[in-house]
């Protein structure tokens, strides 16, 4: 199954054989419609419904406010991550990064190498 979300476009030379491509607003009908395979229970497949279900908003009003939420969160994870670096503390295992030197100059790596392999 290929499902597009709202402003994606499919570009491949060949058609897609063997799989449904649907815009994400048609997934849940298209879930529905199927027939229950034999390795997926009745309440497994309306887990999955359900599951799918809260990941499409409809409202156009509250996708906003869940992608500006979702930016948010990235710019604040990126802003805490920089600020681990410049105290010369891993953001991966929070070990200490270490100043080294390789081929391409120095750089800032983790102590626990080779168990962390972050560098900076």
């Amino acid at each position: 199954m290929v499902v597009f979300c709202h402003n994606a476009t499919l570009k491949v030379k060949q058609p897609i054989r063997d799989a449904d491509v649907v815009h994400i607003g048609n997934l849940l009908p298209l879930v529905a419609s199927k027939q229950a395979d034999e390795r997926l229970t009745k309440f497994r497949m309306e887990k999955i419904r359900l599951l799918l279900s809260k990941l499409y908003i409809q409202d156009r009003h509250a996708r906003k406010i869940q992608s500006q939420n979702h930016i948010r969160n990235i710019k604040s994870s990126m802003e805490e991550r920089k600020l681990h670096i410049a105290n010369n503390i891993c953001p991966r295992c929070g070990g200490h990064l270490i100043t080294r030197i390789g081929k391409g100059g120095s750089f800032k790596g983790c102590s626990n190498y080779p168990k962390c392999r972050f560098i900076a």
